[in-house]
């Protein structure tokens, strides 16, 4: 727990703390200077008040890019804890260099492709599962989309990897 910032409380290391919070740091101190991430992380980091120091760290080690709160039911049957992709890029003095304020993108999916048993839910056209080009069954999310809108917001402000 030593190595580790974000396992400190007042200079003081803490005897327990969630597995998800170690992997942030230790993913964030992987990555390349400009490199990006995304990582799935329970929906509580991201609105917890208790959690702020978390989003304080990441946000010292790395620019937010976009957070996609993901649909209840996504991974049903396993896990029903509401989760968000975060997407990041640490921060870079050539090809992120660090900034205060800057737009983030946020989406919100509204639908998971699962039902609440966590059963797959197929398109559907005249009473028929639609099949994609490769004969696999096409599910109904909207995961497509919110990347379509992301790559616009990309494009729009001009980060350097679009």
């Amino acid at each position: 727990m030593k190595n580790y910032e974000l396992a400190r409380k007042k200079e003081k290391v803490v005897n327990k703390i969630d597995r998800h919070i170690l992997f942030i740091e230790r993913n964030l101190n992987f990555l390349k200077e400009g490199g990006r991430m995304a990582i799935v992380l329970p929906q509580g980091i991201f609105n917890n008040s208790t959690e702020k120091y978390i989003r304080d760290f990441i946000s010292e080690k790395a620019r937010i890019l976009g957070v996609v709160s993901l649909h209840d039911n996504t991974f049903k049957p396993h896990t029903g804890t509401k989760t968000s992709v975060l997407f990041l890029q640490k921060w870079d003095d050539k090809t992120c260099p660090k900034k205060e304020d800057y737009p983030i993108f946020f989406a919100v999916s509204e639908k998971g492709g699962k039902d609440n048993s966590g059963n797959y839910v197929f398109k559907r056209e005249e009473g028929k599962v639609l099949i994609d080009e490769y004969g696999h069954p096409e599910i109904e999310h909207d995961l497509e989309d919110i990347a379509q809108k992301f790559i616009e917001f990309a494009k729009k402000e001009r980060l350097n990897f679009w």
